[in-house]
């Protein structure tokens, strides 16, 4: 826990009752905000360059950013991301059969997937991401991360 005014916390410290524990996990990391993160529209979901699109649910999950957190925007989420694995190292390919339109939706991006930087994504499969597994915030939203529903 990060404290700004010890004296205060140990004066409201009640306030927290007994079950209220919190812990911080580092969430999703894909290097590609303008691709992977949809923002909700009323029809659809529009990528960060302004393209609107439909794709399968299945890899699509709710975000919240920090600065949601932050202007306390928890009730529902803005924007989404999508989670092309639920492991980090695992398989990407079996998105073409189980979500065809989410694996083009990809493929169509994949100069800007494909270019990202980091090492972390030498030698993994195609479309990886990052901050995936149990001990991640991704693990505990809405819905469990479980490759097959």
């Amino acid at each position: 826990m990060m404290l700004s005014n010890i004296d205060g916390f140990h004066e409201h410290k009640a306030f927290l009752g007994r079950d209220r524990h919190y812990t911080w996990r580092s969430g999703v990391k894909h290097d590609c905000s303008k691709v992977m993160e949809l923002w909700n529209t009323k029809e659809d979901l529009e990528n960060g360059y302004g393209e609107r699109l439909k794709i399968e649910d299945l890899f699509v999950f709710p975000l919240l950013k920090s600065s949601d957190l932050g202007n306390r925007r928890t009730g529902k989420a803005r924007v989404n991301v999508i989670v092309t694995q639920y492991k980090v190292g695992q398989a990407t390919d079996d998105i073409q059969d189980r979500a065809p339109l989410t694996w083009r939706y990809l493929e169509q991006h994949a100069v800007a997937l494909d270019s990202r930087k980091s090492i972390i994504y030498r030698n993994k499969p195609r479309f990886s991401i990052f901050g995936t597994g149990n001990s991640t915030n991704a693990a505990r939203c809405g819905r469990a991360l479980t490759p097959y529903r």
